[in-house]
């Protein structure tokens, strides 16, 4: 499974970003593939075949808890160990991204930009 960052949903929607093209096509490459892929809220995709929506579960806690604790995040820091916690509770195995913080951190083993 892939999942998809906000930022990179941004990129693909506005035409006058610079980072349009590829994201674009990434986006687009997801959507007719047949790769699972992760999104919230965001509804002109929900008609891909392949998308998956993550959401918390009642396991939640037990992905997030060692990334808060072993890792000092502070402040955003949270909001991004919640978005590795909710990938690493749903298996996904990489996460496509343009945040340089989760970037930088790569919980998943790979992100882009």
């Amino acid at each position: 499974m892939i999942a998809v960052d906000t930022s990179i949903l941004v990129y693909a929607h506005r035409e006058d970003s610079a980072f349009h093209k590829p994201a674009r096509d990434c986006v687009r490459a997801l959507a007719e593939g047949s790769v699972s892929w992760a999104i919230a809220q965001i509804e002109s995709w929900l008609a891909s075949p392949s998308l998956s929506l993550l959401a918390e579960s009642s396991l939640h806690w037990q992905a997030l808890k060692p990334l808060l604790t072993g890792s000092q995040v502070i402040g955003a820091q949270v909001h991004d160990a919640r978005i590795a916690a909710l990938c690493i509770q749903h298996g996904v195995h990489e996460l496509w991204t343009a945040d340089r913080d989760l970037a930088a951190t790569q919980p998943l083993g790979r992100s882009t930009r």
